[in-house]
C-alpha cells in the first residue's frame, strides 16, 4: 500500500535533510581547517629549507672569492 504524503511527513524528511547537510558542512569545515594547517606547515618548512640553501650558496660564494684571491 502506498502512504499518503502529508505535510508532517514532508517536514520530517526536510528536517532530516537539513540535519545531514549541517553535519556535512561541519565535517568539510574541519577538513578545510586541517588542510590550511598542513599547507601553512609546509610553507614554513619550505621557507626554512630555502633559507638554509641561501646560506649554503653564500658560504660557497665566499669560498670561491677566497680561492680567486689566492690564485691571483
Amino acid at each position: 500500500m502506498t502512504k499518503a504524503v502529508t505535510n508532517e511527513l514532508m517536514y520530517k524528511v526536510l528536517k532530516r535533510v537539513q540535519t545531514d547537510v549541517a553535519h556535512m558542512r561541519e565535517d568539510h569545515g574541519q577538513q578545510l581547517v586541517s588542510l590550511r594547517e598542513q599547507l601553512h606547515n609546509m610553507k614554513l618548512s619550505l621557507q626554512t629549507q630555502i633559507h638554509a640553501l641561501q646560506g649554503d650558496v653564500l658560504r660557497i660564494d665566499k669560498r670561491i672569492e677566497r680561492l680567486e684571491l689566492v690564485d691571483a
